[in-house]
């Protein structure tokens, strides 16, 4: 399947992709936590547990640190480090570890479309694997405000690649997409709920590929 199709399948989920992929429910549960240890000086903490098979059991837990620094008032660039555990049904759990570099970029307006990006690049390791994994992540995301105060409508496209193949799995090229629709709305002064649909097209080799149907709900509190 060329690249270009793969895009279409995903960002489309064409019911023909039932016939090609692997499909689940799956429900992603996350809070945010930010504030600032200085005037320039983010600091974020993302928690998250995500519900796989038919949401039916915990499948990936998230714990994920980042400071960062403000450079003007559309740019902040962060470091942070991931600890990601995935509970396997049968099979060994596997740990992995990440350090990333991230620039989040609020690009501008177009009317009343908020247009912002993401770049984020992160470094990989698996427990009980010698070697390191590079991957490239790119999210584009438009907010228009809705007539609700405070709420928001967004969409989002995310492109994950592999920049290179590792002994434990990681296969240069296309990673996955993720495409998201939903909304963003304040629950008080200090903290915000998303939640709306998001689609996962995976691409794996010696196995079939994956599309999961998932429910996010993200709190985003900040102190």
């Amino acid at each position: 399947m060329k690249f270009y199709q793969r895009v279409a399948l995903a960002a489309l989920a064409l019911p023909a992709g039932a016939h090609a992929a692997t499909e689940d429910f799956q429900t992603w549960n996350a809070v945010n936590f930010s504030t600032h240890i200085a005037q320039n000086v983010p600091v974020t903490l993302e928690l998250s547990g995500r519900m796989v098979d038919d949401s039916g059991r915990l499948g990936v837990v998230i714990f994920r640190p980042a400071i960062g620094y403000k450079i003007s008032d559309a740019v902040t660039v962060f470091v942070g480090y991931t600890h990601q555990k995935t509970i396997n049904d049968g099979r060994a759990d596997i740990d992995e570890s990440r350090i990333h570099q991230q620039v989040n970029w609020r690009i501008g307006k177009i009317g009343k479309v908020t247009v912002a990006s993401r770049t984020r690049i992160e470094q990989r390791w698996v427990a009980g694997s010698r070697d390191m994994g590079w991957r490239v992540r790119e999210r584009l995301q438009l907010q228009v405000p809705l007539k609700s105060k405070g709420a928001n409508f967004v969409v989002s496209n995310e492109l994950l690649f592999a920049l290179n193949t590792t002994y434990w799995g990681a296969r240069a090229g296309f990673d996955q997409m993720r495409n998201f629709v939903g909304v963003n709305f304040p629950l008080s002064k200090m903290v915000t709920l998303e939640t709306g649909y998001q689609n996962r097209y995976q691409e794996r080799r010696g196995a079939a590929d994956r599309m999961d149907h998932i429910i996010p709900l993200t709190l985003n509190i900040k102190l």
